[in-house]
């Protein structure tokens, strides 16, 4: 058995993302005054109920009256309807996917870091610099790409994406640096 829902994901900590899903049922068949769903006290989730990825944290029920935009052809204007809410907390379990996403950025912010340590004065060694800076700059924007792809389409700024996003800034300034250090060799 499954089913399918919409729910607007706030992925600004994705993958360390927390959502509370919210699913609603109505009993649209009679008015709430003639049948009103009562929450149980005691509701909750199997244990055995695992959710790949995901920690379930709590689940909770509640009761509430409906009023929709249309009177449905009805002559009543505006009727209420019963309605229970099951309002699931969860939250991502994701340090490996974590890993995951960030390991071509630290491997990239280091291996940049460690070629600012290159002679600039050395026109071989200088060359080999800005290549490596270069690729490293690319490994970056492909590491980006690999997160995006796993964290889907999102409108808002990830957390891994901040990261990408200070490496990325972070090789740009040794890149300058880089620069800066070989225009004072060239003048002393």
């Amino acid at each position: 058995l499954g089913a399918t829902f919409l729910h607007n994901y706030d992925l600004k900590n994705f993958p360390f993302d927390r959502q509370v899903l919210k699913i609603h049922l109505d009993h649209t068949q009679e008015y709430a005054d003639v049948w009103e769903f009562i929450a149980d006290p005691q509701s909750g989730i199997d244990k055995s109920i695992s959710v790949e990825g995901w920690k379930i944290d709590s689940i909770k029920t509640r009761v509430s009256k409906k009023s929709y935009d249309s009177n449905f052809g009805l002559t009543e204007l505006n009727p209420n309807f019963s309605r229970v809410t099951v309002e699931i907390n969860m939250k991502r379990e994701a340090l490996l996917t974590f890993f995951k996403l960030t390991l071509g950025l630290v491997v990239a912010v280091v291996i940049a870091v460690l070629a600012s340590l290159l002679p600039p004065n050395n026109d071989d060694l200088f060359s080999s610099r800005v290549g490596l800076l270069g690729a490293t700059l690319l490994a970056v924007v492909v590491s980006q790409q690999f997160a995006d792809a796993k964290a889907g389409d999102t409108s808002s700024v990830t957390l891994v994406d901040s990261l990408h996003m200070l490496g990325s800034l972070a090789i740009l300034a040794l890149f300058v640096s880089t620069l800066v250090s070989r225009f004072a060799c060239l003048n002393e």
